[in-house]
């Protein structure tokens, strides 16, 4: 008979999976070096999940589910665009320092080569933050606080391609050392934050 995990367990296990999976690729990853970090033997995983593939989807649900609450909270409350910004960026910066593991297996998503797999997944991924960003910026047009001639659609796609860099800068050594070279120094979380919000007011046109 089945012994059941403990919820510290299961959790701990999604947790040496997510790690696997973004430090090695899914085709790397091994249930063995999953099991052996989270301090159980394979054949338990293998009990639980039924193979390789239900363990990388249930991880991606645990990630998605942590994101979609974040979202789903910050859609929920009545704010205005130059708050939303602010904290869509502040955000970005916490769930980094938080969850870098979230954000180096999103990262390995992203490389799939499966043309199937990879639209169901960026619609997976990214269906909240999408619609979440367009209406922000279609109401900032509206109320007339960002430039006219601006397609909201695609400001909302550069302004999602920034936050995705604030992920990977702070959780893949690569794109951290790319941030460095570039700035010459490890920016605080307060600076990345101010000089993003600058460079996004001047691109929306915001207090012109």
């Amino acid at each position: 008979m089945l012994k059941k995990l403990t919820e510290e367990q299961r959790n701990m296990i999604l947790t040496c999976a997510i790690e696997e999976f973004g430090e090695q690729g899914y085709g790397r990853a091994k249930i063995t070096s999953i099991a052996r970090s989270a301090g159980l033997s394979a054949g338990v995983i293998y009990k639980y999940y039924e193979d390789k593939e239900a363990l990388f989807n249930a991880c991606l649900e645990h990630c998605m589910d942590y994101l979609e609450d974040v979202y789903t909270r910050l859609g929920s409350t009545t704010i205005g665009l130059e708050d939303g910004l602010e904290r869509l960026v502040e955000l970005a910066v916490i769930a980094s320092r938080e969850h870098p593991e979230y954000f180096r297996l999103y990262h390995q998503i992203t490389l799939t080569q499966n043309s199937e797999e990879a639209v169901k997944l960026s619609s997976r991924i990214e269906g909240s933050s999408s619609k979440l960003y367009v209406s922000f910026l279609e109401d900032g047009v509206r109320a007339g606080l960002v430039r006219e001639d601006m397609d909201p659609k695609f400001f909302a796609l550069l302004f999602d391609d920034i936050l995705m860099m604030i992920n990977f800068s702070l959780s893949s050594k690569y794109y951290e050392e790319r941030m460095r070279l570039y700035l010459g120094h490890d920016p605080s979380d307060a600076e990345l934050k101010e000089q993003i919000l600058k460079f996004v007011r001047g691109a929306f046109g915001m207090g012109e």
